[in-house]
């Protein structure tokens, strides 16, 4: 009976070889992994939205929402905000201004293009001040 198959790497200190089974992710392998993930958030996220503010999500069909959902992620992401609290939260404050966030908000766009503040920090400020705006309109 053959034993398991060596594999041998070229390294800096010579040849390394494993007499275990490795696994090997492949780059396309990575790429369709990190693609599912966000697959997966895009849809977790506009389910979010759907449940916690239905009068934004009410007007898109489910592809449209999910379209919606990945082009403000990807705004978010652009912004620097690349945690899922931070693009959630990024999300709400879309969601709260029926999509048109940072719309002509000067401030808000300064902000989001801040990079030398922490995201954390940038975040807190848009919804403070976002909110602060929403409790004027009532």
């Amino acid at each position: 009976m053959a034993g398991p198959e060596r594999l041998c790497n070229p390294s800096p200190r010579g040849r390394v070889c494993y007499d275990a089974p490795v696994l090997v992710i492949r780059h396309e392998q990575m790429r369709v992994l990190r693609e599912s993930s966000r697959r997966e958030f895009v849809q977790r996220a506009a389910r979010i939205l759907e449940s916690k503010w239905p009068r934004f999500t009410q007007g898109y069909d489910a592809g449209q929402l999910l379209q919606v959902v990945s082009d403000r992620i990807d705004q978010a992401c652009s912004a620097g905000f690349t945690t899922e609290v931070h693009v959630l939260r990024f999300l709400n404050l879309v969601a709260a201004f029926d999509g048109d966030f940072p719309g002509s908000r000067a401030w808000a766009k300064r902000l989001l293009s801040d990079s030398a503040r922490h995201p954390d920090s940038r975040l807190d400020i848009l919804v403070k001040r976002a909110y602060g705006e929403l409790a004027e309109r009532v």
